[in-house]
């Protein structure tokens, strides 16, 4: 591993002197905007949500954005959509949808073009697996079914996120819910769609009231290091966490529900000599 990085001079050697050089790094986590990260689930009477949000939150700061969209949208319908939105202070939209024989290549091409902020466009359901990078964006042609918003909290490899701002995050934060905010299809606030509590709907007060609201902050400080197994796992720092799927509902640090990663023996679910943690734990009480 360390000629790796050091043929391709990620690295270098350096005495022990050398190294008290260095200053400690600063793991403070700090961020301007109002959320970091909002969901917003959309329907066939997507008008009346994304009408409402806009005209009761113009001056709400987000970070990105992703719209999940479970109907089969024209290329009329998400021009609409996305005109409402990039005309908001939002630095970045990413859109997940359903395959479409109303909209092609071409089409999302169009899109990518039109709306500068659209830097992802996820195709679910779709007869291709292909991932394509145009302009500022990416189209990724999943083949996957995604039928709700239950089709979320998923932990896996291909997930991980390794970079230095999501590492100095989960030293104090939760690296999914964190200053994130979402709407279901119905209009309901919510930490996540996932989440069964709610926090009024849409509409009712401008969302950036809720930012100070106790209650809809509490699982923002919910870190890897205070959750069962996880604090105990060498991805903790790299990989974004559930609240909403945890196999104990009745404990706040329970361990993600759809985690199948085994740390106390560093193997993944249909590895050679998996066994689950519960198993793990039994055996070795």
């Amino acid at each position: 591993m360390f000629d790796f990085l050091l043929e391709r001079e990620f690295g270098f050697i350096c005495t022990a002197e050398e190294c008290e050089l260095f200053p400690q790094l600063d793991l403070e986590y700090e961020s301007f905007y109002d959320y970091d990260s909002m969901i917003i689930d959309l329907d066939l009477g997507y008008s009346t949500v994304i009408n409402t949000f806009s005209n009761k939150n113009k001056n709400l700061l987000i970070n990105a954005l992703q719209l999940r969209l479970f109907f089969n949208p024209t290329i009329s319908q998400l021009t609409d959509i996305l005109e409402t939105f990039s005309a908001l202070n939002i630095c970045s939209i990413e859109m997940i949808m359903p395959h479409s024989s109303q909209v092609n290549q071409g089409d999302l091409e169009n899109i990518v073009e039109g709306f500068e902020k659209v830097t992802s466009i996820s195709i679910f359901s779709s007869p291709i697996k292909e991932l394509l990078s145009y302009k500022q964006s990416s189209i990724n042609y999943m083949q996957e079914t995604i039928v709700g918003e239950s089709d979320c909290g998923k932990i896996d490899e291909s997930f991980f996120c390794c970079n230095l701002l999501t590492f100095c995050e989960s030293q104090k934060f939760n690296t999914c819910l964190n200053k994130k905010i979402s709407i279901d299809v119905k209009g309901n606030i919510k930490n996540c769609p996932s989440c069964k509590q709610t926090f009024g709907v849409i509409g009712q007060k401008p969302l950036v009231e809720l930012k100070d609201h106790l209650n809809f902050k509490r699982v923002w400080g919910v870190s890897k290091n205070q959750i069962d197994v996880c604090k105990d796992c060498e991805f903790r720092h790299m990989c974004t966490d559930c609240r909403a799927y945890i196999k104990d509902q009745s404990n706040t640090f329970s361990q993600p529900s759809k985690c199948n990663y085994n740390p106390y023996i560093a193997k993944w679910k249909g590895q050679e000599g998996y066994v689950s943690v519960e198993e793990w734990k039994s055996k070795n009480k």
